[in-house]
């Protein structure tokens, strides 16, 4: 509740501070969250492509050890 305006102006100069800074502060962390979701955007992970990379290594490993075990 708004302790009513000192000045005369109609609006509390206190309250209207106060609103101030919190609409700044949601202003920030909209800005933040913006941000954030660009990032996430840009580091996705094709996990299938990991695992597809995984198992060419662990066939390629696979394959290295049996000829030097034949050896």
């Amino acid at each position: 509740m708004c302790c009513g305006c000192r000045c005369g102006c109609g609006v509390c100069c206190f309250c209207m501070q106060l609103r101030l800074e919190a609409e700044e502060q949601l202003t920030q962390e909209k800005l933040w969250l913006e941000q954030e979701a660009q990032n996430n955007e840009k580091s996705l992970v094709d996990h299938g492509a990991v695992l597809e990379a995984l198992e060419r290594a662990l066939k390629a490993t696979e394959a290295a050890y049996l000829e030097m075990a034949d050896r």
